[in-house]
């Protein structure tokens, strides 16, 4: 019984077209006819169970001949579908704009909007910078300031509040049927990023020559002269036993001078 009543509420739109006065859309009456058609389509469909079937054939309809009547007709459509969101905003768009609709009809869609919108939840969002976008769930819901509540289904949703230059707000929620939820998004101003100067190299300077323990000899015509640059070295190690290093040393210095002894000229 209640699928019967539902499609002659159908019915009643679909009568209600042929009186419709349209002059400013200046839609053809060929349209109005293809529309008519598609509608009673979409209610045999309806009438089957087939709601999947009946919204198609609905939004043919509108887009042939774009009447807001039609809103009722997807809003049951949505309804069969459990897709309560979208049949509040079919209802609420039949009652603002069908003016001229049935008044049983209008009746019936009041009366469907009070049941419907326990099941969704509304959520409003409030913003200190105007301007910015507001996405949910990845979907696009206008920029703030936002007029009017956000019709969700129940359940787990994620706010995003951007603007270029500020601080994105991010908000998971948990909504609740039949409740309303008030978002407040704060968007703080970006730091102005900050150039760190280029890592300063230092340059060492270089190593003094006259540090070096190089050993040097130089020998003349008619002369011999040795020229020994040598630093301190320590004779002992640490325990003042004489070191292995230090022996080395002084048997090199030994073996320099008797060199430098037999290639000096004899007198």
């Amino acid at each position: 019984m209640r699928l019967d009543l539902h499609c002659a509420r159908v019915a009643l739109v679909v009568v209600g077209l042929g009186t419709l006065i349209a002059p400013a859309l200046a839609q053809k009456p060929d349209s109005r006819t293809a529309a008519r058609e598609l509608l009673q389509e979409g209610a045999q469909l309806y009438d089957q169970g087939d709601y999947e079937g009946a919204l198609a054939k609905f939004e043919q309809a509108y887009q042939r001949f774009r009447s807001p009547k039609i809103f009722f007709n997807l809003g049951q459509a949505y309804r069969g579908l459990s897709r309560n969101v979208e049949a509040v905003e079919a209802f609420e768009r039949f009652l603002a704009e069908a003016k001229d609709a049935p008044a049983a009809s209008r009746q019936e869609a009041e009366s469907i909007l009070v049941a419907l919108r326990a099941r969704v939840a509304n959520l409003e969002i409030e913003c200190d910078t105007a301007g910015a976008q507001v996405l949910i769930d990845g979907r696009v819901h206008g920029t703030t300031p936002v007029a009017r509540s956000i019709l969700l289904a129940p359940g787990p949703h994620q706010v995003v509040v951007e603007k270029q230059g500020r601080s994105p707000f991010l908000q998971r929620l948990d909504l609740q049927p039949g409740a309303a939820t008030r978002v407040r998004a704060v968007l703080a101003e970006n730091n102005e990023e900050k150039i760190l100067p280029p890592a300063e190299t230092a340059v060492l300077p270089p190593p003094d020559r006259d540090a070096t323990s190089t050993p040097s000899t130089q020998v003349a015509s008619g002369q011999s002269e040795l020229k020994t640059a040598l630093s301190p070295r320590p004779m002992t190690d640490s325990s003042g036993r004489l070191s292995i290093s230090s022996v080395s040393w002084f048997l090199v210095c030994l073996t320099v001078l008797a060199t430098a002894s037999r290639s000096a000229p004899a007198h």
